[in-house]
């Protein structure tokens, strides 16, 4: 049998999100869902004297709605995870990550916020009188999020989809 598909579609801010990977048959009605995500962002600038770069600040939160056929028992739950690039390394990282027990008995529906993840960052610049400065902080990537039932993946959303790898 074919494996079941993975969509995942950007559309103004908001991530769609079916999945039944790993299945070798399509998964029933009441282990699919449906996630969406709306990432709310503020950020604070803060002027460097002497130079032309600015530290920032990038605050987040994810705004998770998940839709599906509620179970009894609900044994499901929602992972999210949201990761950050080291301005000096380069390397991304999770930042912050969460989860929760998912619960469709509101009408097949449950919307929840992540925490807010604050980053702060600074480029490579020169201050002062020709003085190099390096890089430093960490700059918001993506984010991250897993419906699970046991080691069973049942919905997933990634912004960027190379997150994926990302997610434990």
């Amino acid at each position: 049998m074919m494996n079941w598909f993975r969509t995942l579609t950007v559309l103004s801010g908001v991530s769609l999100a079916l999945v039944g990977e790993g299945y070798s048959q399509m998964p029933s009605a009441a282990e699919t869902v449906r996630i969406e995500v709306k990432t709310v962002s503020s950020s604070d600038r803060k002027e460097i004297k002497d130079s032309r770069e600015d530290t920032i600040t990038q605050n987040k939160v994810l705004e998770i709605s998940v839709t599906g056929k509620p179970k009894t028992p609900e044994t499901r739950v929602v992972k999210w995870s949201v990761f950050g690039r080291d301005q000096k390394d380069k390397d991304v990282t999770e930042l912050e990550s969460g989860e929760y027990p998912l619960d469709l008995s509101n009408g097949g529906r449950q919307m929840r916020e992540s925490k807010k993840v604050s980053t702060t960052f600074t480029g490579a610049h020169t201050a002062g009188k020709g003085k190099k400065v390096p890089a430093s902080g960490s700059k918001y990537v993506g984010y991250a999020i897993q419906v699970r039932e046991g080691t069973k993946i049942l919905g997933e959303a990634y912004d960027p989809a190379g997150l994926k790898a990302k997610m434990k």
